[in-house]
């Protein structure tokens, strides 16, 4: 077990890190690990150190593990975050849908691409069939949502080129290394040897180092890699997993919950509030033990004007339960970039409030399509660049190819393309009256055109894509 120590209002502070080789029983909470993500700024800024000036200022220290300047998490916090993200999509329903969510309208219906050339074109599906990347994809996405990034060995075919792609576990990543003059540029990776070794060993002799293939370098000699890491900051070298900044209350909500099972198990239960004026202490039990054999056999209980007996039920207090799900709930869709409709909370929307929830999550959704876009492009890249080294592209002379994701429609359109409708109506009746020229309709209807946004750009997909048939 590692420890991490750290300063707070004066008391050291004692941080356990999660066991790496330990596995989390079902249903074994796990809030002992989240406090840790909770201490994770005091751990790396120092200047919040209260304790400075004084005798316990340990700001010119650091940990072991830990890079001196760097902006990454500490290696054992960033496994801890990885790891909690794991365990939260195996058992939190929300964390889990957040991660399909965005993994499902990624992807879609799949991934498509076309080349200029059709010996480009045979050389890429070759690629895409002997990698599996139709099965794949939807896992690599999935693993990338959750541990944030991925490394992929590539190997070559000296003979064919060939490119298969190897996978190695985010927890073996012992660093990734950037140009000492561009801290943007990631040049190599060092993982180590098995995953018994990481996070805790520091023997230089137990790691392998992988270079990072980058447009600067196609075609690296020492152990090439392909490392996608999504949530990463300018400076940083690790990706960070998409519900990092939820954890915390995606937790509180599985430990409420569970609290609100309990409490309505309660409910079920009823007490007999029985009160005997005058009697003694023993006389009481045993008016008691008389009471419940009654009520055992379905009997009758009579009794005098001495005797009180009333029912008592739990009190669940449900106005407070529900004011606190709110908060919850509205902090781990804040941390997720989902809304409450994606989770299946629709009851709380309108239809116009729905419609405009959607444009957020689909630029969200866009602009993770980009990044897997640029990835498969820079490994498609690869592929030519290997296969041209082999000698099997020769003759070819255009070795371009468009790489097509599955549209993202997210809104409903009904009122927009009936407002499109009617605006082209009105510019033709504008147009015969001479009340506007052509370019003036033109840049009307253009401007109409741009508000439809996804839309507009998926029509132009379609369109090249007909032209390339």
């Amino acid at each position: 077990m590692a420890k991490t120590t750290t300063k707070k209002s004066g008391r050291r502070v004692i941080l356990k890190e999660i066991d790496r080789d330990s596995d989390i029983e079902p249903g074994q909470s796990s809030r002992h690990q989240t406090k840790i993500l909770r201490r994770v700024s005091e751990s790396i800024f120092p200047f919040a150190n209260p304790d400075a000036g004084t005798e316990y200022d340990d700001r010119n220290f650091r940990q072991i593990g830990q890079e001196a300047g760097s902006i990454d998490l500490p290696p054992q916090l960033l496994q801890t975050a990885q790891r909690l993200s794991m365990l939260l999509y195996r058992k939190n329903v929300r964390a889990y849908r957040s991660v399909e969510n965005l993994k499902d309208f990624v992807i879609g219906d799949g991934v498509k691409f076309i080349a200029s050339d059709d010996r480009v074109q045979e050389i890429l599906e070759d690629h895409w069939e002997q990698n599996s990347w139709e099965e794949k994809l939807p896992e690599r996405l999935r693993a990338l949502s959750i541990f944030g990034e991925q490394l992929y060995p590539a190997f070559r075919s000296e003979e064919t080129g060939l490119v298969r792609l190897g996978a190695i576990i985010p927890f073996q990543i012992k660093r990734v290394n950037t140009n000492p003059e561009n801290a943007d540029e990631l040049i190599t990776v060092s993982v180590f040897d098995s995953f018994n070794e990481a996070p805790g060993a520091q023997v230089e002799g137990a790691s392998k180092i992988y270079t990072i293939v980058r447009r600067a370098n196609m075609n690296p000699e020492l152990r090439p890699a392909f490392f996608w890491a999504v949530n990463r900051v300018s400076g940083s070298t690790r990706g960070v997993p998409d519900s990092l900044s939820a954890v915390d209350w995606l937790e509180g909500m599985d430990g409420f919950t569970f609290s609100l099972m309990e409490r309505a198990a309660l409910s079920e239960n009823v007490v007999f509030d029985l009160e005997y004026e005058g009697l003694r202490a023993d006389e009481i039990r045993k008016k008691v033990s008389e009471f419940a054999s009654a009520l055992k056999s379905g009997g009758i209980y009579g009794h005098n004007e001495k005797v009180k007996l009333n029912l008592k039920s739990p009190n669940l207090a449900a106005s407070d339960a529900e004011t606190v799900q709110q908060v919850l709930l509205r902090q781990i869709q804040a941390g997720t970039g989902f809304a409450g409709m994606y989770y299946g909370d629709s009851a709380d929307l309108t239809r116009a409030s729905a419609s405009e929830l959607a444009v957020p999550v689909a630029k969200m959704i866009q602009a993770r399509q980009n990044f897997v876009r640029q990835s498969l492009a820079l490994i498609f890249d690869y592929q030519i660049e290997s296969s041209k080294a082999a000698g099997i592209l020769n003759d070819v002379e255009d070795f371009s190819y468009e790489i097509a994701m599955p549209r993202v429609y997210l809104r409903d359109t009904t009122q927009e393309t009936q407002s499109l409708t009617n605006l082209t109506n009105s510019l033709v009746i504008a147009k015969q009256e001479g009340w506007i020229t052509d370019d003036e309709a033109e840049g009307v209807f253009k401007v109409a055109l741009d508000r439809l946004g996804p839309l507009v750009s998926a029509a132009s997909q379609v369109s090249q894509e007909t032209k390339k048939k």
